[in-house]
């Protein structure tokens, strides 16, 4: 770099040094102006010796060195003034005319000093003439091949071209590769493999300031058009007199996608660790609300089939129906936190759109909404549990409502359905003609949490909550925009396999089954209540204990057909209970079952799983007791 020491010899000094230097070798030192015409101010007296050139002509006529350089190597030369001031120093070669006219080939080094008292800055120039320097004719036909070679078989893709106008030079086959070329074509240019032409200047601007370029991230054309991300180093070297680039080029279309599937995964691991939460949260609450719906369905359910008039039953079905709809959403939460269906069955989704509309028409039309159905009514079957389907059909149908509320005018809903015989698949669109959903946040309104409502209009669990229930059915969940605007959901589930067509039912009825004596664990006393009085009501004899060491005590002295126990108990809980039951009483083991609110939680799952006994999850309903005591009385029967 520029020489700064206040210490530097005086300029007077200097020409001595140099003077002293030059006696003592075969080489020519100069001082010149740095700019302009490179003025010399200073060269030492060997300079006609070596050169044939008179030192006055030197001094007195302002680029003489200069003219006496090679045509060719002249370009070459400015070029490295350029570099000069960027680097402090440098060496280069080129040809200079001699007396007689003949050219000879010198290696010049160049070096910025500091005139005294920094007032203007001079180069420092030391001519050494190459005795023998080898033109490309007089190179041995072997190295010339071998350097080929080597360029041939590197699989690093090189390409040398003209920075004036990107005409290609040279391109290794690694490169023409790359790129997808053939066979170099002449006046073939790397112009066009730029994707954004503006890229280019900044790149060759930045290159001629520096004369280097490292790591720069750019876009690419192949020969068939296609583009990709690719890292650019190039270097500036003169090349026959002019300017040139000579560059390498790295695919980045493998390491853009490792980084995407890189970027999905930890999404997926962020989407996981959001709904394990959740899931936590579901367990907490749904734990709480099980056992006083369990208490509510039954009694609105006993109460119906024992009304003393219409009007009574009806009052007593409204009742049932609604909470039979509450511990339903609860069981839905609780199969999203599971991640998995809880019942699939062959279904009819034109069942399920029915069912979802009664639930939500009346809000519908009270909003002046206008509800159109487009259905095939060829629809095949899908393998599907309705209540998470039908969960999900309302949600879409409340969002729909609630983006519609926004607009002024005529509010349209329309729900089709279609089947896709080559993909073997059904879909249900739920359209409408609202504000629809911004492209930049469609892939992100699936997320848990996530809600472009208003603050306390949404908690981003509706979306997320019919996206884990959907794919958990192996289907695909999409929000598209609507022609003609508004959002459109499409829900896309595979066709029910033939083998999974439904089957005669078998008619189930309470009045086939065999009385029996009953008993029911549970420490909480209104639930253990509701389920006496739906088996006594079914005519079984029903006894109840708050605890598992209560029932060990019942169970010295009395027969039991069947016993139906809590997992989760203060005290003696349910692992516990059955495993003393093994050894108090191990012959009713198969007329054991679990009732349970929390099948979420790890160490109640894997309990029931490794005993294998039969379970119900809270809340339940009168006839999912039925069936479990039917289940129970013919495994007894066995």
């Amino acid at each position: 770099m520029r020489n700064t020491q206040s210490s530097a010899p005086s300029f007077h000094l200097q020409h001595a040094l140099l003077e002293f230097a030059a006696s003592q070798s075969s080489a020519v030192f100069y001082m010149a102006e740095l700019g302009g015409a490179n003025r010399v101010r200073f060269v030492t007296s060997n300079v006609e010796a070596i050169t044939g050139h008179k030192t006055s002509a030197v001094l007195e006529d302002a680029g003489y060195l200069s003219r006496q350089i090679h045509p060719d190597d002249l370009p070459g030369y400015r070029l490295s003034l350029k570099a000069l001031q960027q680097r402090g120093s440098l060496i280069h070669a080129y040809r200079l005319r001699i007396s007689g006219g003949a050219y000879r080939w010198f290696q010049e080094e160049l070096r910025l000093v500091e005139s005294d008292g920094g007032q203007e800055t001079m180069l420092v120039g030391c001519l050494l003439e190459i005795r023998k320097r080898e033109s490309a004719a007089e190179r041995r036909p072997e190295d010339s091949d071998l350097v080929r070679h080597v360029l041939e078989s590197c699989p690093i893709p090189i390409t040398l071209n003209r920075a004036a106008d990107g005409k290609i030079l040279y391109e290794s086959p690694a490169a023409r590769a790359l790129l997808g070329h053939g066979a170099l074509r002449d006046g073939e240019t790397v112009i066009d493999r730029w994707v954004v032409a503006s890229d280019r200047d900044a790149y060759l601007e930045r290159l001629r300031a520096s004369g280097a370029v490292d790591g720069l991230e750019v876009r690419y054309r192949r020969a068939d058009g296609e583009e990709f991300p690719c890292v650019l180093s190039s270097r500036m070297i003169e090349y026959q007199g002019q300017e040139a680039i000579i560059s390498n080029l790295v695919d980045l279309t493998e390491h853009r996608e490792a980084e995407s599937k890189l970027a999905r995964q930890r999404e997926i691991l962020h989407q996981s660790e959001k709904l394990s939460a959740m899931g936590e949260l579901l367990a907490g609450v749904s734990h709480e609300l099980n056992n006083p719906l369990s208490v509510l369905v039954g009694q609105a359910l006993m109460l119906q089939e024992a009304a003393p008039d219409e009007e009574t039953a009806e009052r007593a079905e409204m009742i049932g129906k609604a909470a039979d709809r509450c511990a339903r959403i609860v069981k839905t939460f609780l199969a999203m936190a599971r991640q998995e269906p809880t019942e699939m069955a062959p279904l009819d989704l034109h069942a399920i759109v029915d069912g979802a509309l009664e639930v939500t028409v009346y809000s519908l039309r009270t909003s002046n909404i206008e509800v159109s159905l487009n259905l095939d009514r060829a629809l095949p079957p899908v393998m599907a549990d309705a209540d998470q389907m039908r969960q999900v059909l309302i949600n879409l149908i409340v969002n729909a409502h609630h983006a519609l509320q926004g607009i002024e005018g005529r509010r349209e809903l329309q729900i089709a359905s279609s089947h896709n015989r080559y993909r073997e698949e059904v879909a249900i669109t739920v359209r409408d003609n609202g504000p629809g959903i911004p492209a930049d946040i469609r892939s992100r309104i699936f997320e848990p949490l996530y809600t472009t409502k208003d603050i306390g209009m949404g908690t981003g669990m509706g979306l997320a909550l019919c996206h884990r229930i959907v794919e958990a059915h192996g289907g695909r969940i999409l929000a598209e925009a609507a022609p003609g605007g508004g959002a459109a959901i499409v829900i896309r589930l595979p066709c029910a396999k033939e083998e999974e067509q439904p089957a005669e039912e078998i008619p189930f009825g309470r009045k086939d089954t065999t009385h029996c004596r009953v008993l029911v664990i549970d420490d909480e006393h209104d639930v253990g209540r509701i389920i006496a009085d739906v088996l006594e009501h079914d005519g079984h004899s029903v006894e109840l204990a708050g605890s598992g060491g209560m029932a060990l005590g019942l169970l010295k002295h009395q027969h039991y057909d069947i016993i139906l126990s809590d997992v989760r108990m203060p005290g003696m809980d349910g692992p516990s209970f059955y495993r003393n039951l093994g050894n108090l009483r191990p012959e009713l083991i198969d007329g054991l079952a679990f009732i349970t609110g929390d099948t979420l939680s790890p160490w109640v799952k894997d309990f029931l799983d490794a005993s294998e006994r039969p379970y119900l999850a809270k809340p339940l309903t009168p006839e999912d007791l039925r069936e479990l005591v039917e289940l129970l009385m013919r495994r007894r029967m066995l």
